[in-house]
């Protein structure tokens, strides 16, 4: 059969031209033909080797099933991770713990020791109280987180000294945290209404202001 060349014009008999090496018309339309059955049939064997794999994952994880011959899509319910899961009623099986909360009423002590006469940092007469304050909470405290001393002379309320020329472990001593049970000596410091007129004490807790320790005692000089 003669075929004229699209390309170049020469006529020949076969499937290519001579000249110019161009297919035929009708094998250009052969190969588009071949080509289009191997697309669709590619797209066919793709399918179906996707649909045959997600089928065996969903088989191993338990959402389909197999029953009469047929799959079966099983729909589980499952609680979301936010969701808390109530504790059984059983006690015997299981139990609540919570976080307990120790009362600050009454779980410190303070002993009174000593009233001294001393100076303070301007040379005026103050008083060193001297006490004893026992952590009775279960976690460190220091004693003037922990403990308000109020003393009086002639019953009106001393007001604070400030002094620099004591021991540095007696100024600090109610800064310093003790863990619980522990004792610690601690000193505080008040402008003295009086060098002889001895002096009534209370110790309060500083939360819940609950008297801890009150008594008169008088100066040492």
């Amino acid at each position: 059969m003669e075929h004229t060349c699209k390309n170049c014009g020469t006529e020949y008999d076969g499937n290519f031209c001579p000249e110019c090496g161009t297919p035929a018309a009708a094998v250009t339309k052969r190969r588009r033909k071949y080509t289009a059955v191997l697309v669709a049939l590619g797209a066919l064997v793709g399918f179906t080797l996707g649909f045959a794999a997600c089928t065996v994952y969903a088989f191993s994880l338990g959402i389909v099933t197999f029953e009469g011959g047929l799959p079966a899509i099983v729909i589980q319910e499952t609680i979301p991770a936010s969701t808390p899961t109530p504790p059984s009623s059983d006690p015997a099986t299981s139990s609540v713990s919570t976080a307990a909360s120790m009362p600050s009423n009454g779980v410190h002590s303070v002993s009174l020791v000593s009233v001294s006469l001393i100076k303070d940092y301007e040379g005026r007469d103050a008083l060193d109280i001297c006490y004893d304050f026992t952590n009775g909470s279960s976690d460190a405290i220091s004693a003037n987180l922990a403990v308000v001393i109020k003393p009086f002379q002639t019953g009106i309320q001393l007001t604070p000294a400030a002094l620099i020329d004591r021991p540095t472990e007696d100024l600090n001593s109610t800064l310093v945290e003790v863990k619980s049970g522990i004792t610690i000596r601690c000193h505080s410091y008040f402008l003295a209404r009086s060098a002889d007129d001895p002096v009534d004490i209370e110790a309060l807790d500083w939360d819940t202001e609950a008297l801890l320790a009150s008594g008169t005692l008088t100066i040492t000089k």
